[in-house]
């Protein structure tokens, strides 16, 4: 399973399932050793949740499919089917594992959700957090933290402060050759002028307002 940034890959190891998690910077691996916390009355269980978005795990085999549906700290709500076979699941969230508010799994066909338990910690290699200490990193910091309430920040520990872009609002950020860009919340009732991420080709401007305090934040590859 894949998508621009993040891939997955499951494979079975002597009978025992074993989960990675790949993007640019970093890799995640479930732990083949730790007893999966099944879903009630299941043997549904996530061996895999890590912070860029991955939640995979064991399907139940007696599920013909499932869907999992994430609600984001903002209370947006988010859910899509699972990807499965073999008797082995992945599902790429828009929210974070560790930052959803709530997560839930239901078999297809049936209505009645249930609690997602999180997987044990996994095994990781990641560079070294990115250094946020001058004013560019404390202003990348902020918009990461409020872009999280909406959606997964794929390998934000690793991002490092650029130029600015659009003056007091907005920065580049990335690693290596990844380039985004982040806009911070503006306080409510603002106007002012927007670049959104995917149209920077056409430099597309219009005039927002902000009257409900809500975050503009955008993050994306270039």
């Amino acid at each position: 399973m894949t998508n621009d940034l993040v891939v997955v890959t499951a494979i079975r190891a002597a009978s025992s399932p074993l989960f990675c998690e790949t993007t640019r910077a970093t890799v995640a691996v479930s732990d083949p050793e730790r007893t999966p916390t099944y879903v009630e009355g299941s043997r549904t269980a996530a061996l895999l949740t890590a912070p860029n978005g991955t939640i995979a795990g064991l399907l139940d085999p007696a599920w013909p499919g499932a869907r999992v549906s994430t609600t984001a700290p903002s209370k947006d709500r988010y859910q899509a089917d699972v990807v499965h076979e073999d008797g082995l699941f992945a599902y790429l969230s828009v929210i974070g594992p560790d930052n959803a508010a709530a997560t839930t799994i239901r078999p297809s066909g049936d209505d009645v959700e249930r609690a997602l338990p999180k997987a044990g910690a996994p095994l990781v290699d990641a560079p070294a957090p990115a250094d946020r200490s001058s004013a560019r990193g404390r202003f990348l910091d902020s918009c990461i933290d409020q872009a999280r309430a909406y959606r997964v920040v794929v390998d934000a520990a690793s991002l490092v402060a650029g130029r600015d872009r659009g003056g007091p609002t907005g920065l580049q950020g990335g690693h290596g050759g990844q380039r985004r860009r982040c806009r911070r919340l503006l306080p409510p009732g603002a106007t002012h002028r927007l670049h959104r991420p995917g149209h920077a080709e056409r430099h597309r401007r219009h005039r927002g307002q902000n009257p409900s305090g809500r975050p503009r934040v955008w993050t994306a590859d270039r």
